[in-house]
């Protein structure tokens, strides 16, 4: 019988200092959230093409989710536990997205740093960014009922303009059963303390694609 799995809020992770660096302590996820402790995660960007026009997937947070449930996130996001590197964000991809990836297929973006203050815990992050494109169909995916609730392929203008003017957007998706959806998004369904960074990367992609078609 497969021993029972840490709960999220117990793992172990590598407390770092403001500049990114390993101070040697460890401790549990949910202590690292309530002191508001620097420490590691991992993001994947997936990038779709479709009809000659870039997309962006993004989650809808399961509302079960400690910190801003049922708001629009990157595609994948996960912490790094304690002694990790970055091929264990991989783990993420697969539990969240039902998708398995290598290293060698993503693009590396750079190393972010976010920080993020609510009522009961302030969440800084040292975010090991990178880019995936498949131009798969959302069907493809089957998203983890207990991390995500929906996966929804943006339009890169739009998603821009979505979180620097608040224009609100159309756009399709699928849920946790695979079901095909359509929502309006508007600046309630993103989360406000990132909003400015996934700017920033949403800018990013848009530059990569004016390039070389990312």
């Amino acid at each position: 019988m497969d021993a029972p799995s840490t709960p999220e809020s117990a793992e172990l992770l590598d407390v770092l200092d403001a500049f990114g660096r390993p101070t040697g302590a460890r401790k549990p996820r949910a202590l690292v959230h309530r002191e508001g402790l620097w420490h590691r995660t991992f993001h994947l960007w997936i990038l779709s093409v479709h009809s000659g026009e870039p997309h962006v997937l993004m989650q809808r947070r399961s509302p079960h989710k400690d910190l801003e449930p049922g708001k629009l996130d990157v595609a994948v996001g996960g912490h790094l536990r304690s002694g990790e590197g970055v091929a264990a964000g991989l783990r993420e991809v697969e539990e969240e997205l039902g998708l398995t990836v290598s290293l060698g297929e993503l693009r590396y973006l750079g190393c972010l740093s976010a920080a993020r203050t609510y009522p009961h815990a302030t969440d800084r992050e040292f975010q090991e960014t990178y880019l995936l494109r498949r131009d798969a169909p959302l069907a493809s995916y089957t998203p983890h009922p207990g991390e995500v609730s929906a996966l929804y392929a943006l339009p890169l203008a739009g998603a821009v303009a979505l979180y620097g003017r608040g224009t609100p957007l159309r756009v399709s998706g699928v849920d946790a059963a695979g079901r095909a959806l359509a929502a309006q998004l508007t600046p309630a369904d993103l989360i406000a303390p990132a909003r400015e960074g996934v700017l920033e990367v949403l800018r990013r992609l848009q530059t990569l694609w004016a390039a070389s078609g990312a």
